[in-house]
């Protein structure tokens, strides 16, 4: 712990309580959501459309990897052509939200998924208004009306709208954020969080674009509002430009600001604990594939 620690101070946070295997922390100072959102605005308003890079570039190698905290690794790809996609599976929601929950993973064959489904059926309250930050398919839209979610906005990705859903675009979004305020009584995504910033979709490198995106996406939750986080559990590591595994460093820092009241996986449809011992046994670059249910605080 008191390695992390340094690592801690150095990006801006504090300790709150030495919780294991995982700490819990909190911003220093305090946020204040309309720099943040400029911040994040400078970086992507006037974005262009690049080709990803395969490597890491020198002068930013160590805050990719949070100072040799994270492993690193190579995987190339090349996603830009996903941006603007609209896959047919965003066409036929209305169909699909009548499907049994595993039938729904039949779009990405992904059974994983299938946590996300148990978390909001435990915890989505029945007409919460929410958002998504979308992915490829319309799988967690359709999950979070299927538990009962009356409305959500669907941000990121070209998407159909529908009596339940409406679409707009990350840049929008936080051109517009004062105008939503704190209205929004959850947040869920699953498989994206963990690759913003990498430039496999063409968008700006950025060591930090995921926790930017959780303090963006924090800064129109009610307090007490719940996010729904489906993402990779392991020992650090950066798989370049695919994906981030989050670890004792990265995720207490993703998750700042939230309590973290629960767990799900795949292979029970109730919660379930990440001990030290599961993490310890994992080898580097290998992780868990979970959906954690945070409050805002």
């Amino acid at each position: 712990m008191g390695q992390n620690l340094q690592v801690f101070k150095k990006f801006g946070y504090t300790l709150t309580s030495p919780t294991y295997p995982f700490a819990t922390l909190d911003y220093s100072p305090p946020l204040n959501c309309s720099a943040e959102v400029s911040d994040w605005l400078y970086i992507h308003k006037n974005q262009r459309v690049r080709r990803p890079k395969a490597f890491l570039p020198d002068d930013v190698t160590m805050e990719f990897v949070l100072n040799k905290y994270s492993g690193v690794s190579y995987k190339y790809t090349d996603d830009r052509k996903k941006l603007n996609l609209t896959y047919k599976s965003w066409q036929n929601i209305a169909d699909i939200v009548t499907w049994h929950a595993r039938d729904v993973l039949r779009l990405v064959e992904d059974s994983s998924a299938i946590s996300m489904h148990y978390a909001m059926n435990h915890y989505l309250p029945h007409g919460a208004r929410g958002i998504v930050l979308a992915d490829e398919h319309p799988i967690v839209e359709v999950q979070a009306i299927q538990n009962g979610a009356a409305h959500i906005l669907s941000i990121g990705r070209a998407a159909r709208e529908t009596d339940d859903i409406s679409s707009i675009s990350l840049v929008e979004f936080a051109q517009n954020h004062h105008r939503y305020g704190r209205a929004f009584d959850f947040i869920a995504t699953n498989g994206a969080m963990e690759t913003i910033g990498l430039g496999r979709f063409g968008e700006p490198l950025d060591s930090i674009g995921d926790i930017r995106m959780m303090i963006l996406l924090g800064c129109v939750m009610k307090k007490g509002a719940l996010m729904f986080l489906g993402l990779p559990v392991g020992k650090d590591a950066l798989i370049f430009n695919q994906k981030r595994i989050y670890g004792h460093v990265r995720l207490p820092m993703l998750i700042a600001g939230f309590e973290w009241i629960a767990t799900f996986s795949e292979e029970s449809e109730m919660p379930i604990d990440i001990t030290a011992r599961q993490l310890k046994r994992l080898y580097k670059f290998n992780h868990l594939r979970r959906t954690l249910v945070l409050r805002k605080l």
